[in-house]
């Protein structure tokens, strides 16, 4: 998706050893971006004792999650903060993250810009919708299988 698809590329950029999760379709995709290992069924049951966990989708998954992460390890999730989060992931030895998508210019400009310039962060795409169709955009969007970014043109 349009997050997860730029995690993984920080991730891997910053020397991570990435496993990622896509539909067989995206497969080659996702290890394309940087992903060392790319699982496409039941991470919870093929994965154990990762360092970092992103959850991009929120509600159950940061839950699921829990259960990959080494103690001591972080669950980072960009959906919400709740005190059942905290809680879960204290009993499990588990730190919990939460994170908030806003616009930085700083962080853009220092960090994000050059690694676009060199080529190594590549957004990807999916689609291109015109401002008539934003309906449609937002329809596919919710659908969740999109590779990467929807782009609304307000020309």
């Amino acid at each position: 998706g349009g997050v997860g698809h730029v995690a993984v590329q920080l991730a891997a950029d910053a020397g991570a050893e990435v496993i990622g999760t896509a539909s067989a379709r995206n497969r080659e995709f996702v290890r394309g971006l940087g992903a060392a290992d790319v699982i496409s069924h039941d991470m919870v049951r093929e994965v154990k004792d990762v360092d970092v966990a992103v959850d991009p989708v929120g509600g159950a998954e940061f839950f699921r999650l829990l259960d990959v992460v080494r103690p001591g390890g972080i669950v980072v999730t960009l959906k919400g903060e709740g005190p059942e989060h905290r809680e879960a992931a204290e009993q499990r030895g588990v730190r919990a993250g939460f994170t908030y998508v806003r616009p930085d210019a700083a962080l853009l400009g220092d960090r994000i810009v050059p690694l676009l310039a060199a080529g190594r962060l590549r957004p990807s795409v999916e689609r291109v919708f015109r401002l008539d169709e934003a309906a449609e955009a937002h329809a596919l969007g919710e659908q969740g299988h999109v590779r990467g970014r929807l782009v609304l043109d307000t020309a």
